[in-house]
């Protein structure tokens, strides 16, 4: 369920803004978030939820991080990806899924962040 909030600009008009936009407060407790990065972005709602963040620190520190990071709430890793576009890590709980695609640039490194929840049985390997 969506939900809106009034809010006033710096112009004095009233916009309204969809909960979970741009609201970190809204990301679910045990999706671990990069420290102190340099932008970021969020999108949350009921089933799922997304990040987007530019750090300074080199891909390979950012993935030391998420690699304990994840566990250490519970997820536990199902793939790792590695590519020309950077390094993919697949994480599981029971009922819920998440990605963190980590990806350097030339100013420091890239992350996206994103879980869902998915049905009991769904996605699981034969």
């Amino acid at each position: 369920m969506k939900t809106s909030t009034e809010t006033t600009s710096d112009s004095g008009r009233t916009q309204k803004r969809l909960a979970g936009v741009n609201d970190k407060s809204a990301m679910p407790r045990d999706l671990p978030l990069w420290p102190k990065p340099k932008t970021e972005t969020f999108s949350a709602g009921e089933g799922h939820a997304a990040a987007y963040q530019q750090v300074r620190q080199p891909s390979d520190s950012v993935l030391r991080y998420f690699r304990r990071a994840m566990p250490a709430q519970g997820w536990r890793l199902d793939q790792e990806r590695t590519g020309a576009g950077g390094t993919l890590l697949l994480y599981r709980k029971p009922n819920r899924i998440a990605r963190v695609e980590v990806v350097a640039d030339s100013t420091g490194t890239d992350v996206w962040l994103r879980s869902r929840t998915v049905p009991a049985g769904a996605g699981r390997r034969q």
